[in-house]
């Protein structure tokens, strides 16, 4: 069974984390980039079942805190792609 690939960087605020991931593929000119995929998630805790679980739906009262983490990370990849040129 393959290793699940661990995400490159994890940025967390309060309930709410984005997780970025970064492969490198080959352009049809050849030359190799790397590229990134970036998750965002929110955990709740089911009363229910007493358990932790993640949900990828937010309430309007978290979008600043989720566009907050989304610059963050945009900025860091920015500089991910700058220090690599």
């Amino acid at each position: 069974m393959a290793e699940k690939q661990k995400p490159v960087l994890e940025i967390r605020s309060g309930k709410i984390k984005a997780s970025v991931w970064e492969r490198e593929k080959t352009l049809q000119s050849g030359q190799k980039v790397i590229d990134y995929s970036i998750k965002v998630v929110k955990s709740y805790h089911d009363d229910k079942t007493k358990e932790w679980k993640e949900t990828d739906c937010f309430f309007p009262d978290e979008l600043l805190t989720l566009a907050a983490i989304a610059t963050e990370v945009n900025r860091l990849i920015g500089l991910a792609v700058t220090n690599n040129m």
